[in-house]
């Protein structure tokens, strides 16, 4: 954009009327998404899915095809805007996806000097609104100054916007001043809303009033302190998104939910306190997304149709995409046919998280299904498509057969599942980039005998999951090794210095963390972490295989052979052991007693820090070797 701009004549009367060319030659949809950014103030970063979610509740997202997606089509909008450089792009996820985004400031001039006076843009400024203002942002308003620019805003009746910018600064000044009157002069004389932004107001109570915004397609409540969304909600029939993000109190969703049948957007985020979803949410066949879906913890085991939904009103919601949680998870009567929930069938899916309850009593789990959990989980099987899975507080033995057929799996985290005893065939997932496993109180190995058959029997070290970039085990106690089998004579500590044969971690992994796993003694080498290793209260032995990997410490040649599931060709290469290791944590390791002479293939290392080693008496020899700008010892 800058070399862009740079080539037009650098006065200002030049430079906007031929900016003025470039949007003159947008299509007429393209036009009206580009000069409502003009609403936010200059350098404004936003978020580019709650841009789109504001250009549908204007109306400017058009599909030519009744099976296109809303969202799928913003995005495309926002794309084409994008390349022909009416937006920049600030921040880009990992898969891709432009997240964050912002205008150039002479493109931001040329959208004000379209939109005026329809769009205005007030900081704590209370002159009358002109009657053809369509949108309002506000900003930089202390409560009076509120209440003397209330009667001229309602005067502005055909208002249609009124968002609510994320100003630095600005956030202390509108606290607490939107109460319950306020709310209601608002919904009773600007009934032509279609986007109303109340996030973080402290509002208390929802006023009935909202109810009667029918033209209201987008509506931001997060961020507030009421107990109840009252049922005057579910009168906005054109309601695209609701938000009710961080609304820590809420505990109860409208019951007649079900009569929001245009709704696209549920977000109920860190609602930490929600009781239940209500029954009825299965209807909303438009629904796209659906950031939690809350199971009732606390209904019997004998009360089918007691208080809320259950996983069957999933069923027919395949439409939803990005992220859902559904969170108490219980084995009961009311749950024995998870696949009610279909989620197979949820192919625009990217990431799922399974949480289960943990205060049911063994006696009335054996009672109600005598096969358990791994029943339960069996039948939560989810699309092919899926890219990021976490499964919590799963009380299983063993996981199910499902996961080998996640190929695209990016991410996975296992935690609080305290009974597994095995893992499902994590060799299997190919794409995988970070692997969390916390609290498996119960688990001694990672990887099955049938991977190490594999990897004994192969001419070329073996690369465990080629695509890993963060490996996080934290408090396994029982983790003995990465691999179980009854001959372990050239899997162990021991025999590690000469073994060229032991798998290793690939050249992308930037962070491996080891917290709280004491017996673990052998794992792959992980000579090529190029970030941070951060060891606590683990056996030194671990660490050791890798740092002895050379032959007589000198660089050696290995053959590196990707595992079966990747495409990547074999390559030799020479190496040192962690040579592009940057940071090293060691604490609680109370088999080290010195740093090691091999320390010296450490040589990109800057920050050392080594703490609560009861053993430990020196820094050297391992220390003459490293040109470190940081040292901490405690």
């Amino acid at each position: 954009m800058e070399k862009e701009i740079s080539k037009i004549p650098q006065t200002e009367d030049d430079i906007i009327p031929t900016l003025k060319l470039s949007y003159d030659h947008l299509p007429s949809s393209l036009k009206q998404c580009f000069v409502y950014y003009s609403l936010f103030p200059k350098d404004y970063v936003l978020n580019v899915e709650i841009l789109a979610q504001h250009w549908m509740a204007q109306g400017f997202i058009k599909i030519p095809d009744p099976n296109d997606c809303l969202e799928d089509v913003g995005y495309q909008y926002f794309k084409e805007l994008l390349w022909r450089s009416f937006f920049e792009e600030v921040e880009i996820d990992e898969k891709g996806t432009v997240t964050k985004c912002k205008m150039h400031d002479l493109m931001h001039e040329l959208a004000e000097s379209i939109t005026r006076p329809e769009f205005d843009r007030r900081n704590g400024n209370t002159e009358p609104f002109n009657s053809k203002t369509r949108h309002v942002l506000l900003y930089g308003y202390h409560s009076y100054l509120v209440q003397e620019m209330l009667p001229s805003l309602i005067q502005a009746k055909k208002m249609r916007t009124i968002p609510r910018p994320d100003v630095p600064g600005q956030r202390l000044l509108l606290t607490r001043i939107v109460d319950e009157s306020t709310c209601d002069a608002v919904a009773l004389n600007l009934t032509l809303l279609r986007m109303l932004d109340l996030h973080e107001y402290s509002i208390m109570k929802v006023p009935k009033s909202i109810g009667k915004l029918k033209h209201l397609r987008y509506l931001d409540l997060s961020y507030n302190g009421f107990k109840v969304l009252p049922d005057c909600v579910t009168r906005l029939h054109n309601l695209l998104t609701l938000t009710l993000n961080k609304c820590v109190f809420l505990q109860v969703l409208p019951k007649n939910i079900n009569k929001l049948i245009k709704l696209r957007n549920l977000e109920i985020g860190e609602c930490y306190n929600l009781k239940y979803m209500p029954r009825g949410i299965g209807e909303l066949s438009s629904l796209c997304k659906l950031s939690k879906f809350t199971l009732n913890k606390d209904m019997s085991f004998s009360s089918k149709h007691q208080g809320g939904a259950a996983l069957d009103e999933l069923g027919g919601l395949n439409n939803l995409r990005g992220t859902l949680k559904i969170e108490h998870l219980r084995i009961d009567a009311i749950f024995v046919r998870p696949k009610d929930a279909n989620l197979k069938e949820k192919q625009h899916l990217r990431s799922l998280d399974l949480s289960s309850i943990e205060d049911v009593k063994l006696e009335e789990i054996i009672e109600a299904v005598p096969e358990g959990y791994e029943m339960q989980l069996e039948g939560l099987q989810p699309h092919p498509n899926l890219k990021d899975l976490c499964i919590r507080k799963y009380q299983g033995v063993r996981f199910p057969s499902w996961f080998d057929s996640l190929t695209n799996l990016v991410a996975l985290d296992l935690w609080n599942c305290y009974n597994c005893q095995h893992l499902p065939s994590l060799h299997q997932l190919p794409r995988l980039k970070k692997l969390g496993l916390k609290n498996l109180y119960a688990l001694e190995y990672v990887l099955n005998d049938e991977y190490l058959s594999y990897s004994s029997s192969s001419s070329s070290t073996l690369i465990v999951f080629p695509s890993l970039e963060v490996l996080c085990l934290d408090n396994l106690p029982n983790l003995k090794g990465w691999w179980g089998r009854s001959d372990s004579s050239s899997a162990t500590a021991s025999s590690t210095h000469d073994d060229h044969r032991l798998p290793v971690f690939p050249n992308c992994l930037s962070r491996l963390t080891i917290y709280n796993c004491p017996s673990l003694t052998c794992m792959p080498l992980f000579a090529y972490v190029n970030h941070r290793v951060e060891s606590r209260n683990t056996s030194w032995k671990s660490f050791q295989q890798t740092i002895l990997s050379v032959s007589g410490g000198g660089a050696r040649p290995i053959n590196v052979q990707p595992s079966s599931s990747s495409t990547s060709s074999s390559t030799s290469s020479y190496y040192s052991p962690l040579c592009k290791l940057t940071s090293l944590v060691i604490h609680w390791i109370h088999d080290l007693q010195f740093l090691p002479d091999e320390l010296k293939s450490l040589t990109s290392l800057k920050d050392l820090n080594i703490g609560y080693c009861q053993k430990f008496k020196s820094l050297y020899p391992g220390i003459q070797y490293l040109t470190i700008t940081s040292i901490f010892m405690d």
